[in-house]
């Protein structure tokens, strides 16, 4: 009944072919589906990464932020995230447990559908801006740590 109207790489080719229209600099591993690309915020850099996932059918956008957050204050920072998460449409801040390192994801299906490269630029502008527009209240909750790994170049 329900039938996959892409597969995984074709859905990887169309990201590609969207970050190269708009000059995106990127770094692409087709192996593993995944695109890595670096975003200017108003003030920190925002990392993201996008995985397909073929067996779900999604689309996996990450960013990994540049923030972490010590052990002892897990508790106080997912109350703040919960409620920060609470005003948001699409997508969620999420703490790493086992780094300590601040995250937003944000998953699109698609399963059925033949996303387009508008839709990618779309949805990359989407996370960018959700990111840039709350990293002053994570601020207010998490301290900024600017030796955050490049995930272009490790």
């Amino acid at each position: 009944m329900f039938a996959k109207a892409k597969n995984g790489k074709d859905v990887f080719r169309t990201v590609c072919k969207a970050f190269d229209f708009k000059d995106i600099k990127c770094k692409a591993d087709e192996t593993a589906l995944q695109i890595y690309s670096v975003f200017n915020g108003d003030d920190l850099p925002i990392s993201l990464i996008i995985t397909i996932d073929d067996a779900s059918s999604s689309v996996d956008f990450r960013c990994k932020l540049a923030f972490e957050a010590p052990m002892s204050s897990y508790n106080d920072v997912l109350t703040q995230l919960n409620m920060l998460n609470n005003s948001l449409r699409f997508g969620s801040f999420m703490l790493d447990p086992e780094s300590g390192w601040l995250l937003f994801k944000y998953g699109y299906i698609y399963i059925n559908a033949r996303p387009s490269e508008e839709l990618v630029l779309s949805l990359v502008s989407m996370v960018v801006q959700t990111v840039d527009e709350h990293d002053g209240d994570l601020k207010r909750i998490i301290p900024v740590n600017t030796n955050i790994p490049d995930p272009m170049f490790g």
